[in-house]
């Protein structure tokens, strides 16, 4: 099974960065911690990092290291690390007013 999440900004004057990622699908079989890259989007230096559930090794949770800035599209997220059913993940943006 696929681990999916879907990354919400927020925008203040203007300029969109990453607020949280929430997950949707913790996939299965990982058995590290996986990368977490945020890219494109015009965004730029927002990172994460994602934890993982360790009886049946699927991701738990999100925590965005840097929220970075400059988002006017939506940015993509990749998760690499070895496991039975890799992950995905999407990206909608949120302006918060």
């Amino acid at each position: 099974m696929n681990a999916t999440a879907v990354a919400i900004t927020t925008t203040r004057a203007g300029l969109f960065s990453i607020e949280r990622i929430v997950l949707t699908n913790a996939g299965a079989g990982y058995t590290e911690a996986p990368l977490v890259t945020i890219s494109g989007g015009g965004g730029v230096g927002a990172a994460a990092t994602a934890a993982v559930e360790q009886s049946n090794f699927g991701i738990v949770n999100f925590t965005v290291t840097n929220n970075g800035v400059g988002y006017a599209a939506t940015p993509t997220i990749s998760i690499v690390g070895a496991s039975t059913s890799p992950a995905i993940a999407e990206v909608n943006l949120l302006a918060d007013n």
